[in-house]
C-alpha cells in the first residue's frame, strides 16, 4: 500500500438517538423494551414530498444522512453496508406474492426490495456515476464497506468515498432475533434501527480522526486477529477499547477475553446507546470518532467502574458477529 492516510471527515446518523445530532453524548435517549424505532427527522426539510412518498423509511434515512455528510462534495465512490437491506419492502413483496399470486405486477416493491437499492438511490440523488458497491455480511457489513473504501484510498485509486451503513428491522426479524438470543433476555440492550453515513477522505484538513487500520476475519478468535493486526499495522499505545457488548453472555465473553489481552486499557461500550442491529458497529465507529475529535470520552460511553477521563489518542474498536470479527484502529488527528 502507499502512504496515503484515510480520515473520517464527517458523520451523520439517524438512530434511536436524536437524529443528525451529537446531543446523545451528553443527554442520550434511554432505550427501553425489546425494540426501539429510529427517531426520524423532518424529511421534508431534506427531500421533496413528491420524492419522499415513493421511498421506504430506510431509503429516506440513507438519502438524508448522505446529504448531511456530503453537502456539495463530489465523491469518487459510494459504498454501502447493510445486513438485511430493505427487509421491510422485501417482506411486503413476498407476502403480496403469497396472497395475490405471481401474476400481479409489483415493480416498485420489487425494485426497492434488493440490498443494492440503497446505494443505487443515493448515487441517483447525488448524480454520481462512479464506483458503487454493497456489502451484506450480517453484523460486520459496516466493517466490510469501510475496508473497501480504506484499501482504495490507501492505494490511491480514489480520493474519497461515501460509506453508508443502513439497516431496518421489521417485526418478523425481531422474532428471529429473539429466537436466536440476540435480543430479549434480561439486561440485554434492545434492537434498534440505525442509519449512518460517513465521508472518508485522504485529506487531513477538517477531519475528525484517522482510520489507522482495519482487519476483518471469519471463523477466528480475537487473539489470532490481534497478532495479525499488529503484523499489518503495528499497535501503538491503545487508550481505550470500544466493545460491542450487548448484555448477552455468549456475545460479551469474547470481548472480556480481548480485554484481558489488553491489560489496563479502559473499556468503552455503545450498544446501550445505539441498540442492537446489523448496523450497530457503525455507531461504535461514529462514537469513537467523536471521542477522538473532542479528545475525551464522555461518561455515557464508559463501562461501569471504569474511569477514562484522560485524553484519548488511539481507540481500538472490536466487533463480534457470531464467529465473524473485526478490529478497527482510530487515531486522533492531533
Amino acid at each position: 500500500m502507499t502512504s496515503n492516510k484515510v480520515y473520517i471527515k464527517s458523520v451523520a446518523h439517524i438512530s434511536a438517538q436524536q437524529p443528525l445530532s451529537d446531543e446523545w453524548l451528553s443527554s442520550p435517549v434511554v432505550l427501553q423494551g425489546d425494540f426501539v424505532q429510529a427517531c426520524e427527522p423532518v424529511y421534508k426539510d431534506y427531500i421533496s414530498p413528491m420524492a419522499a412518498r415513493r421511498m421506504t423509511p430506510i431509503l429516506k434515512r440513507a438519502i438524508v444522512t448522505a446529504k448531511a455528510v456530503l453537502n456539495d462534495t463530489d465523491v469518487d465512490a459510494i459504498i454501502t453496508g447493510t445486513g438485511l437491506g430493505s427487509a421491510a419492502c422485501s417482506e411486503k413483496l413476498i407476502n403480496a406474492m403469497i396472497e395475490e399470486g405471481e401474476a400481479f405486477s409489483m415493480p416498485t416493491q420489487f425494485m426497492q426490495s434488493t440490498h443494492n437499492t440503497i446505494g443505487s438511490l443515493v448515487a441517483i440523488d447525488r448524480k454520481c456515476h462512479a464506483y458503487n458497491a454493497t456489502y451484506s455480511q450480517d453484523g460486520i457489513s459496516a466493517e466490510c464497506a469501510l475496508l473497501d473504501a480504506f484499501v482504495q484510498i490507501r492505494l490511491g485509486k480514489i480520493n474519497n468515498a461515501l460509506v453508508g451503513i443502513h439497516d431496518e428491522l421489521p417485526k418478523s426479524w425481531l422474532e428471529v432475533m429473539k429466537r436466536s438470543k440476540i435480543i430479549g433476555n434480561l439486561m440485554q440492550v434492545p434492537a434498534s434501527e440505525t442509519s449512518i453515513s460517513m465521508l472518508l477522505d485522504n485529506n487531513l484538513v477538517g477531519s475528525k480522526c484517522e482510520i489507522a487500520g482495519i482487519e476483518v476475519a471469519f471463523n477466528t478468535s480475537f487473539d489470532k486477529m490481534l497478532s495479525s493486526f499488529m503484523s499489518h499495522y503495528g499497535l501503538p499505545q491503545v487508550d481505550a477499547l470500544m466493545m460491542g457488548k450487548n448484555g448477552w453472555e455468549d456475545n460479551d465473553k469474547v470481548y472480556d477475553e480481548l480485554l484481558d489481552k489488553l491489560s489496563c486499557v479502559p473499556a468503552l461500550h455503545y450498544k446501550h446507546i445505539s441498540g442492537e442491529s446489523c448496523a450497530a458497529s457503525a455507531f461504535g465507529v461514529y462514537a469513537s470518532a467523536l471521542c477522538l475529535e473532542h479528545g475525551i470520552v464522555p461518561a455515557t460511553l464508559q463501562c461501569d467502574n471504569i474511569n477514562c477521563d484522560v485524553p484519548v489518542k488511539n481507540i481500538l474498536l472490536a466487533n463480534a458477529s457470531g464467529n465473524n470479527k473485526s478490529l478497527i484502529l482510530l487515531r486522533s488527528c492531533d
